[in-house]
């Protein structure tokens, strides 16, 4: 798959479920139920692939790597949650979706620095800069 369609898959279903969240908390359900549902249907959805992946005889061996997948799937959870939790402050989603997404690339350029050594370029580190100079005049306008 092209790296570019998975990332507009991204963007696109995270924003629709985004806007469905914001529906549902407005609805006067809390946002902890709202997130145990969300755990269970995903279960749900992980017995269907496992299903699935097993029918269709792939190999589903994990080579001894089940503390990273926990590890993954317990932060994704957390940070689910927390999603929500900023969903149901009722600020706007597109300022909130602003500071989130450019706090997130500038955490995932430094974590990729020190987990794998990616290299930083003066673009970037500017590009960083912008970003933070991009929260500030975001948020103060608002």
């Amino acid at each position: 798959m092209n790296w570019l369609l998975g990332v507009v898959g991204v963007a696109f279903f995270y924003s629709m479920a985004q806007i469905y969240t914001r529906i549902c908390l407005n609805s006067k359900i809390d946002y902890r139920v709202l997130v145990a549902y969300y755990l269970l249907i995903c279960g749900l959805f992980g017995i269907l692939m496992m299903s699935y992946l097993y029918i269709d005889n792939k190999n589903i061996e994990i080579n001894g790597k089940l503390l990273t997948i926990i590890l993954t799937t317990i932060l994704f959870a957390i940070g689910t949650i927390f999603l929500f939790y900023s969903i149901s402050m009722k600020i706007e989603l597109g300022i909130m979706n602003i500071i989130r997404v450019a706090l997130q690339i500038i955490l995932t350029m430094i974590l990729g620095y020190i987990y794998f050594n990616e290299q930083l370029t003066n673009y970037q580190l500017i590009g960083s800069i912008l970003i933070i100079v991009g929260i500030l005049m975001v948020y103060n306008i608002n």
